[in-house]
């Protein structure tokens, strides 16, 4: 049988079955198949690039300040439109809307929770490593001051 049969009889197979071993050679993945490579750990080079840009934007708060302004601008004119259209009626519209309420509180949340995190390592840091002695130390060794015999 070519393998062009081959590639066309697998069309009408299912996912898990269509894979190199079974058909002689890869078929080019479909949308479906290559989301679900993604989300298996598969297809690694478009998990690494999302889970890089994830980093990039959560590391920037400004970038996060600004986008979670524009989504509560975007949100606030969604209650009139949501309104007017007669979105509020549907179950799909609300339940939807219910999750994003859910997702976005703990979002935020946990946002806060890394911040505090944060804020507690570096006070940690300041105590263990006081500021003052990093000072004194410089000085110390960029002239020719000498720490001060100690009073018995």
């Amino acid at each position: 049988m070519p393998m062009r049969g081959v590639h066309e009889a697998a069309r009408h197979l299912p996912l898990g079955w269509r894979t190199p071993s079974r058909l002689g050679s890869p078929l080019p993945k479909s949308g479906l198949g290559r989301l679900q490579d993604v989300w298996s750990g598969k297809d690694e080079s478009v998990r690494s690039v999302a889970r890089s840009i994830w980093a990039a934007v959560q590391g920037d708060a400004a970038f996060m300040r600004r986008l979670n302004g524009w989504l509560t601008i975007f949100w606030i004119v969604m209650i009139p439109v949501s309104l007017a259209m007669g979105w509020l009626k549907s179950v799909t519209y609300v339940s939807a809307l219910s999750l994003w309420a859910l997702v976005s509180g703990h979002w935020s949340t946990w946002q806060a929770a890394r911040v505090e995190c944060m804020q507690q390592q570096e006070a940690i840091e300041r105590e263990q490593n006081p500021i003052e002695d990093k000072v004194v130390d410089r000085i110390v060794e960029r002239t020719e001051v000498e720490p001060a015999p100690a009073a018995n």
